[in-house]
């Protein structure tokens, strides 16, 4: 598998960035907004709620 990153700047406190929420909550359109090479985004819930 290839590694990729990505460096950009986010006009926010970092108290406000909840990375854990955006990834359980993003909604499909929002991701294939923002990730135009990418086909599909999986998640599983387990008992809890936790992803």
């Amino acid at each position: 598998m290839e590694k990729f990153t990505f460096q950009g700047n986010i006009n926010l406190p970092v108290e406000q960035i909840d990375l854990y929420d955006w990834l359980i909550n993003i909604t499909e359109n929002d991701y294939k907004s923002f990730s135009k090479a990418h086909r599909a985004l999986g998640l599983t819930k387990i008992d809890g709620g936790k992803a």
